[in-house]
C-alpha cells in the first residue's frame, strides 16, 4: 500500500469511528492543500471532535514539527519548553478561561495527546518574545524570533474601495515549517456554557490542528466582525503572565466568540494582557447594527503598555510588521525597528512604502477583491525600483530567495516567506465565505529538495521542510 493510499485508509477509519462515537464534528475532504472542517457543542465535545478528526496532523506536530521548531528558534528542548509553557500559563487558562481550558482538554482527550502539549503547541507564537529575553544570556545564541515579522495585510472601507463596502486581505509569513500546519479553515458552532456570556457567536477562522484561535490571525465571526493582524516586530520586553495575565489566544478567542462591537472586541483583548504576541489588529464590523449603519474599520495596536486605537468609515489600515504608532515604536520597540519603519532597504520599511502607492494612490477607490489578490501577490522591490520575482522587501515575501542580510536577518536563502492568502470582502463575509490560496499567494511552487539540494546549509530542515505547489484561488 502507497503511503498516500494508507492515508486515505487511517482517514477512512478515523471518519467511521466519528460517526461511531457520536463526534460533534466533521472532516471534509481536502482541497486544493486546506483542510476543511466544522465542530459544535460545548466546550469538551467540540474540543474532543477536533482533537479526534485531526489526531494524525497532532501526532506529527508532537513528535516532528513543534520539537523542532522549539529547537531551532527558541534553542532548548521540547521538555524544558513544555515545563515552562505549564509553569507559565497553565493556571491562568484554568482559572480565568474554564471554558477554553475544557476545550483544550477536550481536544488532548480526543487526540490521545496529553494536555500539557496541547497548551504549549497552542503557545508557541506566544512564547517567541518570552524566550527571546529569558535565554540569550543562558545561552549566547541569537534569537531569531520576529526580525522577519509575520503576514502582509490590509482593510478597507467607503470611498477607499470599488462597492464601498469592507474589503480585507491578509497573507502570512512563516517559516516553511509552521506553514504546513495553517491549513485547516474551521467552523466553530460554540454551544453556550458562560453565565456571564450567554450568547456565544459562530465562528470561521484559518488556523493550525489543536489550536482554540487562529494563530494565522484570519477569522470571520457570526457578530459581523471580521479580522485580521500583521505582528509589531522588534517588541523590546518580555511578557509577563503573573496576577491573572493571560497568552493571547485565549483573550482573542473570547473576543472572537463574544464581541457584538468593535469596542468589546479591544476590552476583551485589553483585559489580562500579558503583552505577548503584540501585533497590529485590522477589525472591520460588515454589520454594526440595524437601519443601513455605515461599515466601520479599525486599527488596534497592543503593546504591553501601549495601545493605540484609530477608526475609519472611509479610508485604509495596513500592517507590515512594524507599529502604526509613533508611541509604540519609541516606547516599546527595539531602537533598529524604530529607524525601519521608512527603510526601503528593510523589510517592514520597504513593504510600508509599497502599501502607502498601492492602497493610497494606485488603486485607491478601485480596491475590491481582485485587486485585492493582485496587492498580496505584489514582487516589486521598492529599493531597487523594480519588478522581480519575489524577495525579502516583497509583500508576497520570499527570503527563501533573498541573500541581502538587511532584507533577510535570518541569512541568505532562507525557508521563510509568503505560505497562504486570504481576502474577503463584506458581502461574501454575510454568507460565511471568503477567497484563499494555499502556498505563496503569487503562486510560485516550492520544492523542498530543489531547495535543499540547492542550499545544502538547510539539510537538517529535510524531515520537515515541505513542498508548496501551486494551488488555484479557491472558494471557502
Amino acid at each position: 500500500m502507497t503511503r498516500k493510499h494508507h492515508r486515505r485508509a487511517k482517514r477512512k477509519t478515523q471518519k467511521k469511528r466519528a460517526e461511531e462515537e457520536n463526534i460533534y464534528g466533521k472532516r471534509y475532504p481536502k482541497k486544493n492543500g486546506w483542510i476543511r472542517m466544522k465542530i459544535w457543542g460545548n466546550a469538551f465535545e467540540r474540543g474532543y471532535a477536533h482533537g479526534h478528526l485531526l489526531s494524525m496532523e497532532l501526532r506529527n506536530i508532537r513528535e516532528v514539527i513543534l520539537p523542532f521548531l522549539v529547537k531551532t528558534f527558541y534553542h532548548v528542548t521540547y521538555s524544558e519548553y513544555e515545563d515552562l509553557c505549564h509553569t507559565q500559563v497553565f493556571e491562568n487558562i484554568r482559572t480565568e478561561y474554564p471554558e477554553f481550558f475544557e476545550e483544550l482538554s477536550g481536544i488532548a482527550a480526543g487526540s490521545k495527546m496529553n494536555l500539557d502539549f496541547i497548551i504549549a503547541w497552542n503557545c508557541h507564537l506566544s512564547m517567541s518574545s518570552f524566550f527571546k529575553r529569558e535565554h540569550k544570556h543562558k545561552h549566547k545564541k541569537k534569537h531569531h524570533g520576529d526580525e522577519n515579522g509575520r503576514c502582509s495585510a490590509f482593510i478597507a472601507v467607503g470611498d477607499a474601495t470599488e462597492t464601498g463596502e469592507i474589503v480585507m486581505a491578509h497573507n502570512t509569513h512563516s517559516d516553511f515549517v509552521s506553514a504546513t500546519t495553517f491549513n485547516v479553515m474551521l467552523e466553530i458552532d460554540p454551544h453556550s456554557v458562560n453565565e456571564k456570556n450567554p450568547k456565544p457567536k459562530k465562528i470561521k477562522m484559518q488556523t493550525a490542528p489543536g489550536f482554540i484561535a487562529s494563530g494565522s490571525d484570519w477569522f470571520m465571526c457570526g457578530s459581523g466582525i471580521i479580522g485580521c493582524e500583521t505582528t509589531i516586530g522588534g517588541m523590546d520586553y518580555k511578557p509577563d503572565f503573573s496576577c491573572k495575565k493571560t497568552p493571547y489566544f485565549c483573550r482573542v478567542r473570547q473576543a472572537m466568540q463574544y464581541a457584538d462591537s468593535l469596542d468589546e472586541f479591544v476590552a476583551y483583548m485589553k483585559k489580562g494582557n500579558a503583552g505577548d504576541y503584540a501585533c497590529s489588529w485590522l477589525l472591520g464590523h460588515t454589520r454594526p447594527g440595524t437601519g443601513g449603519s455605515v461599515q466601520e474599520i479599525m486599527l488596534f495596536e497592543l503593546g504591553f503598555n501601549t495601545e493605540n486605537i484609530e477608526r475609519k468609515t472611509n479610508g485604509v489600515f495596513y500592517g507590515m510588521n512594524s507599529a502604526i504608532s509613533p508611541e509604540i515604536r519609541e516606547k516599546e520597540t527595539k531602537s533598529e525597528k524604530k529607524e525601519a519603519f521608512w527603510d526601503m532597504n528593510k523589510p517592514s520599511g520597504a513593504r510600508n512604502i509599497r502599501f502607502h502607492f498601492l492602497l493610497y494612490e494606485k488603486y485607491y477607490g478601485k480596491i475590491n477583491v481582485a485587486n485585492a489578490r493582485t496587492i498580496l501577490a505584489d514582487h516589486y522591490d521598492v529599493s531597487i525600483s523594480q519588478e522581480t520575482k519575489g524577495n525579502g522587501l516583497t509583500i508576497c515575501r520570499h527570503a527563501n530567495l533573498e541573500t541581502r542580510i538587511a532584507a533577510s536577518p535570518r541569512g541568505a536563502y532562507y525557508p521563510w516567506g509568503c505560505t497562504d492568502g486570504k481576502v474577503v470582502s463584506s458581502s461574501m463575509a454575510k454568507r460565511g465565505t471568503f477567497l484563499g490560496r494555499w502556498g505563496p499567494t503569487c503562486g510560485h511552487a516550492f520544492s523542498a529538495s530543489a531547495f535543499i539540494e540547492k542550499h545544502p546549509k538547510f539539510k537538517k530542515w529535510s524531515p520537515v521542510l515541505p513542498n508548496m505547489p501551486t494551488e488555484p484561488w479557491i472558494l471557502l
